[in-house]
């Protein structure tokens, strides 16, 4: 097939038939175009309906638009957290914080902000928490449509205490060293006593060993403390502590209970605790600092850990 064309030193001067059976014939050397592309090369539409080369990207770029008008570019793929990750925060202060939600806290209250200016500020901020109590990252190793995840504090209570009533899995030395876990006030009234699991080991001392217990306020402060029980070896179990006289405590409000025992050569003695992760324990529910026997100070210069004693103060 030819084309002949006669006077004619343009190609806008020529009309062409776009709907003719060009019977597999067409134009295919635009030299704006075609000249110097290589394989994988793209045209795109330019200023002034021109006609333009995409030359081909990095490996593992994607094409992507640069909005109405504008001539799309090459760059990296999004990040899977980018494509997958369900949650946005925008953490628009240096001073703002997504923490660990304090599951002893009351299950049937709203979630709320940590951020509250009116409020004044405290060793630990006051949440708010549903029985969805906590957001957590999916891990998208796994899949990557996981949905989001929650979890909240379930442990059975039999009665009404201001502590953890479980026996904990692991076990460490309380010889003159304090330890405790923060807890929540789920009821305003008195404590009277305070229940401690732990167990005393005679590795040659052959006596028995002074045992202490107390309860500080949320900001470490000492508020009570028991008389000195003395403590045979045997078993693990349940010991109980009298206070030297009642502690009120407040609903709402966050309480130390802590445990203390003297340190005498070969004898050793443990409180029993859980410890993290996971959503049941906040990241620093528990505390130690090393003191010498039988003195409560305030608790300046601990230890903050993620382990929940096995500790409780009873209502009298």
């Amino acid at each position: 097939m030819s084309l002949l064309v006669k006077a004619v030193d343009r190609l806008s001067q020529i009309d062409i038939d776009v709907d003719k059976d060009w019977e597999g014939y067409g134009i295919t050397n635009i030299a704006e175009v075609a000249a110097h592309m290589t394989l994988g090369s793209l045209a795109v539409r330019g200023n002034g309906g021109i006609l333009r080369r995409i030359l081909p990207g990095v490996a593992g770029y994607v094409l992507t638009s640069a909005g109405v008008a504008h001539i799309p570019t090459w760059a990296p793929a999004a990040t899977p957290g980018v494509l997958y990750f369900p949650v946005w925060f925008d953490i628009s202060t240096p001073t703002a914080a997504i923490v660990a939600p304090d599951h002893t806290r009351d299950l049937d209250a709203p979630v709320g902000s940590v951020l509250d200016p009116t409020t004044v500020a405290t060793e630990t901020p006051v949440l708010d928490l549903s029985v969805v109590a906590g957001l957590f990252t999916p891990d998208h190793s796994e899949a990557e449509d996981a949905p989001v995840e929650s979890c909240y504090h379930d442990e059975v209570r039999t009665t009404v205490i201001l502590g953890h009533e479980g026996v904990g899995g692991s076990g460490a030395s309380i010889a003159d060293m304090i330890r405790g876990s923060r807890f929540m006030c789920m009821q305003s009234g008195n404590i009277g006593s305070i229940d401690v699991y732990l167990q005393v080991t005679d590795n040659g001392g052959g006596v028995d060993v002074p045992v202490r217990a107390a309860i500080y306020d949320v900001h470490r402060r000492f508020l009570r403390r028991s008389d000195s029980i003395d403590i045979a070896a045997g078993a693990a179990a349940w010991h109980n502590f009298p206070l030297t006289a009642n502690q009120a405590v407040t609903i709402d409000n966050e309480y130390w209970v802590v445990v203390f025992a003297e340190d005498i050569v070969d004898m050793e003695v443990e409180a029993f605790y859980d410890s993290g992760p996971g959503c049941d324990i906040a990241i620093d529910q528990g505390l130690y600092l090393a003191e010498t026997f039988p003195d409560f100070p305030p608790l300046t210069g601990h230890t903050r850990e993620q382990t929940k004693f096995s500790i409780y103060g009873n209502y009298v």
